[in-house]
C-alpha cells in the first residue's frame, strides 16, 4: 500500500477492506507469532532492532559476548543489508544476497563477535534446529525508506528475530485483485523501489482472501510467493500438501505457509542462490517432495544403526517434465546432508544419460553454499576412488558406469532374471541415492550390479 496520499470514497472502501484482511491474515498465524502493534524502528532501518537485541544473545548464550558486541554485530548487519545504492546491477545485488544468506546460515564470517577474552566467534542469527529459540514476529505496514528516497509500506512482513523474510503485499474482493495481481505490485513495485528490504528475505508474498476461477477453467490461487527478480513464470502458488489441493481461502494458505517450521526449512533449505546471478526458491512441490525424503532417510538411517555393510536407500521424484526434478533432488541432498549427521551417510546422484549427467553437474556448480564436497566421476576408475574416499559426501554418475563395475561383484543370471551377490567390500557407507530416469536400466545387468555394489 502506497504512503498517506488523498482518496476517493472509494478507494477508502478498498483500503479498510484490505485493512480488515491484513488483521484476519495476522489472526489466522500460529500462536508462535508475536503481533507486533507497535513498530519501533526508523524508517530508514530494514532490520526490527529490539527483536534482533533481545533474539541474537539467547542464541548465543554460551559464548559469553559483552553486550556491546551484539550492538556493533546489529549496526554492522543494517549496514550489510542496506549498503546497496539504487543502481546496482541484477548481479551485484544477488551475489550480496547470496553472501547475507550464507552469513545468516554460519557459512560465512561477514560478521564477527568477540568474546571477553578476545575470541572471535561466527554469531547464530537463526536457529534452524530448535524452533523455540527464535522470535518470530508479524508487523502490518512495515514503513520503509530506501537509501534512494522511497518509501515503501508492504501490508505485512514476517520477521525472525528481528529479520525480514516475507514481504506480503495484500489483495482484496473490492479492487477486483488477485493474488496475481498483489505478488505483480512485489515485483513491478517493491522489489524496484526498496531492494534492500528483500536483502535478507526468502520471498515476497501476494495474498488475496481467496482463490478465483477465471476463463478456460483455471483456477488463480489466494497466495503467491517469488524469488528475488525472478522470471514471473516462475512465481509459485502454494497448496495444500495434505490434501494434495489449492487452498480457497487466503486464511488458510497464508497460516500453513507461515507455520514457524515451514518458514526456517524454506530459508535453509529452501532456496539457491547461483553464479549465474539467480536467487531461486523452492517451488511446492519441490520443497514438499524434499522434505519427505528427509524425514523418510533420516528414519532409515536410525533404523539402520551399526550394522556392517553398504546400504542404500533409493528415494521416487515422480513429477510431470518440467516440474523442477532436478532442483527438487538438490534441495533434497543439501538438506539430508545437514539433517543426517553421520560420517558414514554419503549421496549418490545417478543419471541415465550424458546430457543429464552434464546438466546436473553444471547446477552443482553454479549454486554457491553446499556446505560439503561433491564430484563427478568422469570414468569408471574415478568411480571406483570416489566411492572409497569418505571425503566426498556426493557423487554424480552415469548408471552406466555402475555397470561397469561388473568385476568388483558376483552377478549370476539364472532363469534370464538377475540375481546380485552380497555386499561388495568396496564400501561400508549408507548411501542415500537420487536416480533420475534410470528405472529401465535397473531391469538389466547394470541395475543389478548396482544393486550389488550398493544394496537396499
Amino acid at each position: 500500500m502506497d504512503d498517506d496520499e488523498q482518496v476517493s470514497f472509494a478507494d477508502l472502501t478498498e483500503n479498510l477492506q484490505e485493512e480488515s484482511i491484513e488483521s484476519e491474515l495476522v489472526e489466522s498465524l500460529p500462536p508462535e507469532y508475536e503481533r507486533v502493534k507497535s513498530l519501533n524502528k526508523p524508517d530508514n532501518k530494514v532490520l526490527l532492532k529490539d527483536h534482533f537485541l533481545s533474539a541474537i544473545p539467547r542464541l548465543n548464550a554460551d559464548k559469553n559476548i559483552p553486550e556491546e558486541e551484539w550492538i556493533d554485530c546489529e549496526e554492522s548487519f543494517e549496514k550489510m543489508v542496506r549498503k546497496h545504492p539504487h543502481d546496482l546491477d541484477k548481479k551485484s545485488v544477488v551475489e550480496e544476497k547470496s553472501q547475507i544468506w550464507e552469513f545468516m546460515t554460519g557459512k560465512r564470517a561477514s560478521i564477527t563477535v568477540e568474546d571477553e577474552s578476545g575470541t572471535s566467534h561466527r554469531p547464530t542469527i537463526i536457529d534452524t534446529e530448535n524452533i523455540e529459540n527464535n522470535r518470530f514476529a508479524v508487523v502490518r505496514q512495515y514503513r520503509y525508506q530506501h537509501r534512494a528516497g522511497n518509501l515503501v509500506r508492504p501490508d505485512i512482513v514476517i520477521l525472525v528475530n528481528g529479520i525480514p523474510l516475507y514481504i506480503v503485499e495484500v489483495k482484496s474482493s473490492a479492487s477486483s485483485g488477485d493474488a496475481k495481481d498483489a505478488i505483480a505490485d512485489i515485483r513491478n513495485q517493491y522489489e524496484l523501489e526498496a531492494p534492500s528490504l528483500f536483502m535478507t528475505a526468502i520471498s515476497g508474498v501476494g495474498v488475496a482472501e481467496s482463490g478465483v476461477d477465471v476463463e478456460d477453467d483455471k483456477f488463480i490461487a489466494p497466495l503467491y510467493y517469488r524469488a528475488y527478480d525472478a522470471p514471473e513464470r516462475f512465481e509459485s502458488p502454494w497448496y495444500n500438501d495434505e490434501q494434495d489441493a489449492e487452498y480457497v481461502s487466503g486464511f488458510e494458505a497464508f497460516g500453513d505457509f507461515c507455520k514457524p517450521e515451514r518458514v526456517l526449512e524454506m530459508f535453509e533449505f529452501g532456496q539457491f542462490y547461483t553464479d549465474s546471478d539467480e536467487h531461486i526458491v523452492a517451488r511446492h512441490q519441490q520443497y514438499f517432495v524434499a522434505r519427505e525424503i528427509v524425514r523418510d532417510v533420516v528414519d532409515k538411517v536410525k533404523a539402520c544403526g551399526e550394522s556392517a555393510g553398504a546400504k542404500k536407500f533409493r528415494e521416487l521424484i515422480s513429477h510431470v517434465q518440467g516440474s523442477g526434478k532436478t532442483y527438487a533432488m538438490l534441495f533434497a541432498a543439501r538438506w539430508v546432508h545437514s539433517r543426517v549427521l553421520s560420517d558414514n551417510v554419503r549421496m549418490l546422484v545417478v543419471v541415465d544419460r550424458q546430457n543429464l549427467d552434464e546438466d546436473v553437474e553444471n547446477h552443482l556448480t553454479s549454486i554457491s553454499g553446499w556446505g560439503f564436497t561433491y564430484s563427478k566421476a568422469r570414468n569408471t576408475r574415478e568411480l571406483r576412488r570416489l566411492i572409497t574416499d569418505t571425503d566426498k559426501k556426493l557423487i554424480l554418475t552415469t548408471i552406466q558406469k555402475i555397470g561397469r563395475l561388473e568385476n568388483d561383484v558376483v552377478v549370476e543370471q539364472p532363469g534370464g532374471e538377475f540375481e546380485t551377490a552380497e555386499v561388495t567390500s568396496l564400501t561400508d557407507d549408507i548411501f542415500v541415492s537420487f536416480e533420475d530416469e534410470v528405472h529401465r536400466e535397473m531391469l538389466n545387468k547394470q541395475g543389478a550390479v548396482f544393486n550389488a555394489v550398493f544394496p537396499i
